[in-house]
């Protein structure tokens, strides 16, 4: 555990690749460590019943309730996962619905795990945006990275549809220009800031020491903060910094 008051306990920051940033967010969820104390000690029971892979007894281990997650964790699961279902797709594996639930392939990966061996052993699932037909605008959650275009069905659509790509390409240019927050050194602060919190630091402490005293600042990064624990810890994977 990093030191969140010493910089230079943060020194690995500069090695960061877009799919560990991403990392660095997950592992400091809180839900997350739920989820894998869940899991793993699931796993581990049914290794102790059943042998460990590939030596395991399958066809007893899929019979075992344990095995399958529960109906609230399989809410993100995609064709991919179809391999991990029962066969009547009422039930997935417990090691699947923790991937499609946090958004990444393989076996889950522990938050403590040494930062060498996370590329091994962590792949990112590409986030699947599909458009949404929006019939009453006033329906659609808060979201600045939400926009809402509507188009004539009785006119013509090929210049709308026009009009629309540059109003979105428009509209697109002023999100990067938010989306600029995320830079190394912001997210340094950030993952400092969440390291902070799990130690339960006084408020004053953490706003004198990083951000100089600075409260607008740090009730900012509260906000940026939050939204990257709410998920968008999985777009910073696939965005260059």
């Amino acid at each position: 555990m990093c030191n969140w008051r010493e910089e230079e306990d943060y020194e690995f920051c500069r090695d960061l690749t877009p799919q560990l940033w991403a990392w660095q967010f997950l592992r400091r969820h809180p839900e997350y460590h739920k989820d894998y104390e869940w899991f793993i000690t699931l796993w581990r029971a049914l290794e102790a019943d059943y042998g460990k892979p590939p030596d395991r007894d399958f066809t007893r281990w899929k019979n075992d309730p344990r095995a399958w997650a529960p109906e609230h964790m399989t809410a993100d699961l995609c064709e991919e996962d179809k391999h991990c279902a029962s066969p009547d797709g009422d039930r997935v594996l417990i090691e699947c619905a923790m991937g499609a639930k946090w958004g990444f392939y393989k076996f889950p990966v522990a938050p403590d795990v040494a930062l060498a061996k996370v590329p091994d052993q962590l792949l990112w699932r590409e986030i699947d945006v599909k458009p949404l037909l929006v019939e009453n605008p006033e329906d659609i959650q808060q979201d600045e990275s939400i926009v809402t275009l509507s188009f004539n069905l009785a006119w013509p659509l090929k210049p709308q549809l026009e009009s629309g790509q540059r109003q979105l390409r428009g509209m697109k240019a002023k999100f990067q220009r938010t989306a600029q927050s995320y830079t190394p050194e912001n997210l340094k602060r950030f993952i400092r800031l969440l390291d902070a919190k799990k130690e339960n630091a006084d408020i004053e402490e953490i706003i004198t020491e990083l951000y100089g005293g600075d409260d607008e600042m740090y009730h900012d990064d509260i906000v940026l903060v939050t939204a990257l624990l709410s998920g968008d810890y999985r777009y910073l994977a696939f965005t260059g910094n």
